[in-house]
């Protein structure tokens, strides 16, 4: 008999504690950002980038698919998200900011070239007389095998002069603003030299995804580096970390077309500043950052590096289908940032 009562008062207490469990299963946080198979249906074909050419054994880290660290995000603001830290945290502080906006699962836009044009022309309204200053020369394309900013540059009615990398050292210079080094291009050790030495002098820098390894860390070492990681062919948030020239009237948060296997970056310089980080790639990034855009000045010139491409995509389409438009503007981010890159590079003297 006592028994039987020791066992019911042990089961009262117990239901007890259990209705006053403080978890609150708050429908809000389900859905922080969408999950990883849902954004990348919504990707392009993958990125035909050679495996072959890289070796797989410092391919993504293993932490690509572990789960995030127990915290509570709460969507909704449409103020820059704080990074641990705060804006002028050490620049290797892990990206886990405390709040972030609600994204929904991106949707393809088929964007006009007329929308990119007008959205450059709205934030830079000398362009048009700028351009005409400077002329077709003032922005140099050294075409890359996987990325097409000629393509890009010319929805944002940028006048370009495209060459190869061959001829870099012996194309005259005096009339070019800024360099773009596309994702699969190879430079000539003449060409490295003429790029650093046109930098110096006062020349921007555009460079995209695998010009990371090929073309930075070769012509200015010492400032940034790949870390060894590959990223996956997705579509991720975006978060602007750091205002600048470069980052007007672009909206944040937004998304960001990653390519397969899109060189992760690592920050070597505490002189370069970051502009846009992901939280959901900082899952990926071996580093635990989700760096998606840099710039770092060099000499009298300045340089800015993207994650993934300035095209809208990697599969050699040429069409205006974006799959990471940002919200308001359609434009996506890493072509905001791009252009707002070369419009600043065109105005310089």
């Amino acid at each position: 008999m006592q028994l039987c009562f020791v066992v019911l008062i042990s089961l009262f207490f117990a239901s007890v504690a259990f209705a006053k469990s403080d978890w609150i299963d708050d429908p809000s946080d389900r859905r922080a950002m969408p999950a990883q198979d849902e954004m990348q249906s919504q990707g392009s074909q993958d990125d035909n980038k050679s495996a072959e050419q890289h070796d797989d054994a410092t391919g993504s880290s293993p932490q690509e698919h572990a789960p995030l660290k127990a915290e509570v995000s709460r969507f909704g603001s449409t103020a820059q998200p704080p990074m641990a830290g705060g804006i002028n945290a050490p620049y290797n502080t892990p990206y886990r900011p405390e709040q972030a906006a609600f994204l929904p699962s991106p949707h393809q836009a088929k964007v006009s070239s007329g929308t990119f044009h007008d959205w450059l022309n709205s934030t830079h309204q000398d362009l048009s007389a700028n351009i005409a200053k400077a002329g077709k020369t003032s922005i140099v394309e050294l075409k890359g095998q996987w990325d097409d900013a000629g393509h890009a540059l010319h929805n944002f009615g940028l006048p370009y002069t495209r060459i190869s990398p061959d001829s870099l050292s012996k194309f005259p210079l005096d009339q070019a603003r800024i360099i773009v080094v596309d994702c699969g291009c190879n430079l000539t050790n003449e060409a490295e030299q003429t790029i650093r030495g046109f930098v110096a002098n006062g020349g921007y820098l555009l460079t995209t995804d695998w010009a990371l390894d090929a073309c930075l860390t070769r012509c200015f070492p010492g400032y940034v580096e790949w870390n060894g990681g590959y990223t996956d062919g997705s579509v991720v948030d975006a978060h602007i970390v750091s205002g600048s020239d470069i980052t007007a009237g672009a909206v944040s948060p937004a998304y960001w077309k990653i390519e397969k296997r899109s060189q992760f970056v690592r920050r070597i310089s505490p002189h370069v500043e970051i502009l846009a980080r992901s939280r959901m790639l900082s899952r990926q990034d071996p580093d635990q950052l989700g760096i998606l855009a840099v710039t770092f000045q060099y000499g009298k010139g300045r340089v800015l590096h993207l994650v993934g491409h300035f095209d809208n995509n990697s599969d050699g389409s040429f069409n205006n289908v974006l799959l990471d438009p940002s919200p308001g503007i359609v434009v996506s981010m890493r072509q905001a940032l791009a252009a707002n890159f070369v419009a600043n590079a065109i105005a310089q003297p």
